[in-house]
């Protein structure tokens, strides 16, 4: 059998292994990957984050600036001026305007090439005619075209001097609005911006990576030798992207899949090996604890086995400090417990045994009295003693009672109320300061059912125990009530009453079962009670010295 959980316990242990290695290896392929591939993309991530910060400054600085300068009330003269009037002072606002806006240039020259004003008929302000050629390219033609349209052109090339030098800008066109008359559209505003110097912070980018630029319609502004693509997915690389504020522009970072591939092939290679170096040992750590804990196993079935040979006094010591430990110790205790239960079932038996033979005993020693007592009734008639025959009749009719039933047989409470009253008439032939019984019983429990002989032996104790010791006369009060499933019976006396001692070792004798000298009755139906009902009786008996003494019996009917 050791040899045998020893294996079943081991495989069982190898195959959990392989399938924990084979789950893990599974769930990194699938869950982990991402997280991989985004922790080898994190540098491209990073100069996407710091680009993008760079280029929306630098729309945000032309935007501001442009949205300043429109405002300007030199700037609104400007447009406001007829654009066929030739005239000295025509011609000196336009300079003023060139000098004006010559500042912002200066201030901004390493990003902004040049800044004019256009009239709303596509007509350039400015001294020297340098981009009236220009705005007819398709490059400006919506932009110029709607007056409330703002926005930023692809990369193209214009000539700034009279060489034909070609320079790459992107322009921004913004609309110039009259700021005394509402809704009165003046011209537009275009900022020509340096492609290169724009696109600088973009061309700092590390081996195995790219960075592109789109604008909002999607047209891919760098790398300037794909300017004017659209925005395409490459499965060989592995994209990061991110927008620039409001103005849909996004910037897109993408990394090798082959870079990315060999990252992760190599964590991948080197958890493979941490993972057969963990299940070499789980495996051998898995042998040493099995065989650990099938010892102590055997050691308990060996224990159990003594046991069902009939050996209960088998002790099982297993010092393991887990749950086979705990094991151990629950089998002695529920070994001790069994042991202790059937004492208590032999000790019961007995005691039922000796109760029901005294019983039978009592049945038929009163046949030789109830003969007896038929010629006492003889010899009376004969004498003409109408007291003793009155007397031996009750008597008869208390043996009849006694001979009828078995001595474990239950009665109804009209019943035993009949036959208790019958005994206490008998003795008052006896006795003159005897009073009958006082009930005070509910009607509708008179059909309810009780052990046979419960009452009168109390009622006996009472009267010769409470009343008879006493000069003057007492009362014996019998109280028979229901509350909820409940039934409590009270037999109450107002004669001496026990002494403290006398009672507190008479109801030790009731939970022991055994009684004391002159009390034998009251122990009598204590141990029926317990032996009928179990837990669910009760009885209980509370004195007072000078006052009389109480017997309350609780019978709980679930």
């Amino acid at each position: 059998m050791k040899n045998s959980i020893h294996k079943k316990i081991l495989l069982f242990t190898i195959a959990m292994v392989f399938f924990t290695v084979a789950m893990c290896g599974f769930s990194i392929t699938i869950y982990l990957r991402p997280f991989l591939n985004d922790i080898f993309s994190k540098d491209t991530q990073s100069a996407v984050l710091t680009c993008a910060h760079q280029i929306n400054y630098y729309l945000d600085e032309v935007i501001t600036y442009t949205k300043d300068i429109s405002f300007q009330p030199l700037i609104q003269e400007m447009l406001n001026t007829d654009s066929s009037e030739i005239s000295y002072e025509y011609f000196k606002l336009i300079f003023d305007v060139e000098e004006y806006l010559d500042q912002y240039i200066i201030l901004h020259d390493n990003i902004i090439q040049d800044i004019f004003l256009v009239y709303p008929d596509g007509k350039t302000i400015e001294t020297t005619p340098k981009y009236e050629n220009v705005l007819s390219s398709s490059v400006y033609e919506n932009l110029l075209k709607e007056e409330t349209k703002n926005g930023f052109t692809v990369p193209h090339n214009i000539s700034t001097n009279r060489d034909m030098e070609q320079v790459k800008v992107i322009a921004y066109v913004s609309s110039i609005n009259s700021t005394t008359t509402l809704n009165k559209y003046l011209g537009k505003i275009v900022v020509l911006i340096k492609y290169n110097e724009f696109v600088q912070p973009l061309e700092s980018f590390q081996e195995n990576h790219q960075i592109k630029l789109y604008n909002e319609s999607g047209q891919l502004l760098y790398p300037e030798n794909l300017s004017g693509q659209k925005k395409a997915v490459d499965d060989t690389f592995y994209a990061y992207e991110t927008s620039l504020s409001d103005k849909s522009w996004k910037i897109v970072g993408l990394t090798s899949s082959e870079h990315i591939k060999e990252g992760v092939s190599g964590i991948f290679r080197i958890m493979f090996f941490i993972m057969l170096v963990c299940t070499g040992l789980s495996i051998f750590i898995s042998y040493l604890v099995t065989k650990n804990l099938t010892r102590p196993l055997n050691t308990l079935v060996g224990a159990m086995k003594r046991v069902s040979q009939g050996h209960r006094n088998v002790r099982v010591s297993v010092r393991c400090s887990d749950e086979i430990q705990e094991a151990a110790q629950v089998f002695n205790r529920m070994l001790h417990d069994i042991n202790c239960y059937t004492s208590q079932l032999l000790d019961r038996d007995k005691k039922e045994y000796e109760m029901t033979m005294q019983m039978l005993i009592y049945q038929i020693n009163p046949h030789f009295i109830y003969n007896t007592l038929n010629c006492v009734i003889c010899l009376a008639r004969k004498k003409s003693c109408d007291s003793i025959i009155s007397l031996t009749r009750l008597f008869i009719v208390l043996l009849q009672s006694t001979l009828r039933t078995k001595p474990n047989t239950m009665t109804t409470i009209e019943e035993e109320m009949h036959y208790t009253d019958t005994y206490v008439s008998v003795l008052r032939y006896s006795y003159e300061n005897i009073d009958p019984i006082l009930w005070k019983v509910d009607p509708t429990l008179y059909q309810s059912s009780i052990p046979r002989l419960i009452l009168y032996p109390i009622v006996e104790n009472s009267i010769f125990h409470g009343i008879l010791t006493e000069e003057k006369k007492a009362h014996v009060y019998v109280t028979i009530e229901k509350s909820d499933k409940t039934l409590i019976i009270e037999i109450r006396d107002d004669g001496h009453g026990i002494h403290p001692k006398s009672l507190a070792d008479l109801n030790q004798g009731l939970k022991n079962g055994r009684g004391q000298e002159g009390h034998i009755g009251l122990v009598n139906v204590s141990n029926r009670l317990r032996l009928l009902y179990k837990e669910r009786a009760n009885l209980e008996i509370k004195s007072e010295k000078g006052k009389g003494t109480c017997v309350i019996i609780k019978i709980s009917h679930d």
